[in-house]
């Protein structure tokens, strides 16, 4: 079931669901071809360091290991956590076939609209939403980096709450950690070597607070 909302981008600059009270460089990181952002790529005074840090190592045991949760495949439990779920998103009065494509589209919404709107209408397939997002980077806008997190939230938002069932099942999940199992994206998953920042489980874990909270 899709349900309409009134929800507004500024609404995400206070309350619990705040990027305010986070800092991160994204310097550091590299845009990666289909996997988003990935890790790895460091230059200067990073504090920002965890290669040797044990804990930060995930081991990939299937998709409940204790008190995490890790999604990411399509024919496995929880992937409609994941943008490329076939969840349409509605976003100031136009319909998105998946929330990846609006997430792809917010790098050129404000600035290069006929680009976003090229996103929206290019493909059902959000793989190809991701791939044109990618072709047309030079034209995006340009203080992305700084930004990207909060329009992941956004997008989040956005989905979750256009859909009754997706947010009983975000909900449902507790208290336990949220883990994007990708294995080529060490910014928004965990990477190669399960080290990875983990930004879109960590956004899922605010949205979640958010909604278990204006519930």
């Amino acid at each position: 079931m899709l349900v309409q909302t009134s929800f507004s981008p500024t609404n995400l600059d206070s309350g619990p669901f705040s990027t305010g009270a986070a800092s991160w460089s994204y310097g550091t990181y590299t845009e990666n071809y289909i996997g988003g952002f990935n890790g790895g790529h460091r230059n200067g005074n990073n504090s920002h360091s965890n290669e040797h840090d044990e804990s930060f190592c995930y081991h990939r045991r299937g998709n409940r290991d204790g008190n995490r949760i890790f999604f990411y495949h399509k024919h496995q439990p929880y992937f409609e956590f994941t943008n490329f779920s076939r969840h349409a998103v509605s976003y100031e009065g136009k319909m998105y076939p998946t929330s990846e494509h609006l997430f792809q589209a917010f790098k050129f919404i404000d600035h290069n609209p006929h680009l976003a709107e090229h996103i929206r209408i290019c493909s059902d397939l959000p793989r190809v939403a991701l791939i044109e997002a990618h072709r047309l980077h030079e034209k995006q806008r340009s203080d992305w980096r700084e930004v990207n997190v909060e329009k992941m939230e956004l997008t989040l938002y956005l989905k979750f709450t256009q859909h009754k069932q997706l947010r009983e099942k975000l909900v449902s999940t507790g208290n336990a950690e949220l883990v994007e199992n990708s294995d080529t994206d060490s910014f928004w998953g965990i990477g190669p070597d399960g080290r990875g920042r983990n930004e879109f489980g960590k956004a899922l874990e605010r949205l979640r607070a958010y909604l278990r909270g204006s519930a």
